[in-house]
Order: C-alpha cells, then sequence, then structure tokens
C-alpha cells in the first residue's frame, strides 16, 4: 500500500471530465469527486501501478454505485480496458509512493518559505532520494505531420472524437515509436471489429502501451466474456414480423388480460381517491391502437 492518503486537486469538482461524467450520469460534480476518491482509493490500496487484472467495468459501476459511471470514466481518459481487466491511466504519476513523497516535499517549501530560517526549518534531502521520472511528455513535441496524420484517421473510426487540437499525453509517447504509427492507422480500421469492448475507445486508451499490439494480434475480436448481456444491437433485433406474433400472443393471453384490467381498476380507485378523471388519456383507447400498430407492422412486412 502506498499509503493512507491520495494526492487530489482543489479544483477537481471544476474539470471539464468531472463536470462531463456529472451531466451524463445525472449526478452533482461532488457526488462525481466522491465517487472517483472511492475507486482511486481502492486502486492505491489494490493494485500495482494502477493495472486491476480480472476487474470489470460492471464492477466500477456496483463500487461507485452509479450505472454508467465506469464507462464515462473511460470516455475521459480516466479508465482503460485491457485484455485482463481494467488500468488506471498515469496512476504513478499521482498515487505511487514517488509522488507521495514529491507532494509533501511541496507542501513542507511551501510552508517554511516565509520562516525566518528556511535552511534550519527544512530537513535534509536523504541520498539515497530517487528523482521521479520524467513525465510521458517531456523532450520534444510530437512531429505535426505524424499528430494529423492520426488525428484524421482517428476522426473517421469508431473511437471516441477527440475534441482537443493537441495530442493526449499517450499519443506523444506513442507517436516516437518508429513503426507505430503504421500498425496504429491499420488498428483504427479492425476497430470496428473488435466485440470485446461494451463502450467505444478513447484515444487516450488506444494510445496506451501495447493496445494497438493487442488489437493487431485480434486479442479483442471475440465479446468479454465476463459482461452483461444488453440491448440488442440493430443486427441482432428479431424480424418486426416475429415481434408483431409474439406481442399478438401476449395481448391474447387472459393471464395477462387479468393484470392489465386489474391494473387499470387501482389506477382508477387510486385516482378517484384524488378527486381527478379515472379515466387516463388512452386507457380506452388501448385495443384500438395496439390493433393499428399490428396492422402497420403485418403491411410492412408483407
Amino acid at each position: 500500500m502506498a499509503g493512507d492518503w491520495l494526492k487530489m486537486r482543489h479544483d477537481l469538482a471544476d474539470d471539464p471530465a468531472v463536470i462531463r461524467i456529472a451531466t451524463a450520469c445525472r449526478i452533482d460534480e461532488d457526488a462525481v469527486v466522491g465517487k472517483l476518491h472511492r475507486l482511486w482509493s481502492w486502486a492505491d490500496r489494490h493494485t500495482a501501478g494502477g493495472h486491476a487484472d480480472g476487474v470489470g467495468l460492471d464492477w466500477v459501476d456496483r463500487t461507485a454505485r452509479c450505472q454508467g459511471f465506469a464507462a464515462e470514466m473511460v470516455r475521459v481518459g480516466w479508465l482503460e480496458e485491457t485484455g485482463q481487466g481494467l488500468t488506471f491511466p498515469r496512476f504513478d504519476r499521482h498515487c505511487s509512493e514517488s509522488a507521495k513523497v514529491r507532494a509533501l516535499g511541496k507542501t513542507r517549501v511551501k510552508r517554511f518559505r516565509n520562516a525566518a530560517r528556511v535552511t534550519d526549518a527544512l530537513p535534509e534531502k536523504r541520498r539515497e532520494e530517487v528523482p521521479p521520472p520524467p513525465h510521458a511528455c517531456a523532450g520534444e513535441p510530437p512531429d505535426p505531420a505524424r499528430w494529423a496524420i492520426l488525428r484524421d484517421a482517428w476522426k473517421s473510426g469508431p473511437g471516441v472524437p477527440w475534441g482537443p487540437p493537441d495530442p493526449p499525453d499517450e499519443a506523444v509517447a506513442r507517436l516516437a515509436e518508429d513503426g507505430w504509427l503504421d500498425d496504429a492507422l491499420q488498428a483504427i480500421g479492425r476497430l470496428r471489429g473488435c466485440k470485446y469492448f461494451q463502450n467505444p475507445v478513447g484515444l487516450p486508451q488506444f494510445c496506451g502501451p501495447r493496445f494497438v499490439g493487442r488489437v493487431l494480434q485480434g486479442r479483442y475480436d471475440a465479446v468479454n466474456p465476463d459482461r452483461k448481456p444488453g440491448p440488442r444491437g440493430q443486427d441482432e433485433r428479431r424480424p418486426a414480423a416475429e415481434a408483431a406474433a409474439e406481442w399478438q400472443r401476449k395481448a391474447e393471453d387472459p393471464e395477462a388480460a387479468r393484470r392489465r384490467a386489474e391494473y387499470l381498476e387501482s389506477k382508477a380507485r387510486k385516482a378517484k381517491a384524488r378527486g381527478e378523471d379515472a379515466r387516463s388519456r388512452g386507457d380506452g383507447d388501448f385495443e384500438a391502437a395496439r390493433a393499428a400498430v399490428l396492422a402497420s407492422i403485418q403491411e410492412a412486412t408483407k
């Protein structure tokens, strides 16, 4: 365990990514920050470098107690799906032991900066202290031409659109690697056939270490066996005639008719108790509306 505390920004609630998650999940920004704290604390205690093997998006939703929270974290680049589980990007930069040492040192310097004798107040630097690794973006910026090629190819693919004009940190690191761009262009073309992911892939996740190689190896072609079944896709839906036949069968089911009659009677009693019209709009025309819909479906399938 790296420690019993986390380094979080004062203005995290104002981050556009937090606002996007809050809007999509229909919760307030403070709730998003609290759920992020819960997830990052778990990762700090139970993962090595932010890699959580065997953990899926459904578990993140259950831990955050918010359906769709994990998918929104993926969209903003704060969570990535791998072939073996999940990864919290740039985890070492914020939550590793060296990151916490740097944060404490910065706070200590700031606290003693206004003291009368700063030299006496600051502890002696220990010789065995290892400087943190450079940021992924350190060094020369990426070749604008290479970034333009990747950006245009990404726009034409099925991934989450990338709006900022500058590349994400992960893309900067990958574009510096020889041959990666050629492989990335092939991988973008194969993303549509990757059934492993429940949500569209984001550019930071795509540019993560070994992600492109896994796509080209076909490791994401099959459906994730741990994924819960979701809504049917357009190609998997039943023919209209089959759906209409099932609907008609349920309509003629006496048990279903009895349940609906009980429901309407209960609804009428409640409306009468409130002094409202017991007949709600559309109740009397339900069978006529059903017959009209069935007729339109049968006509369309002739």
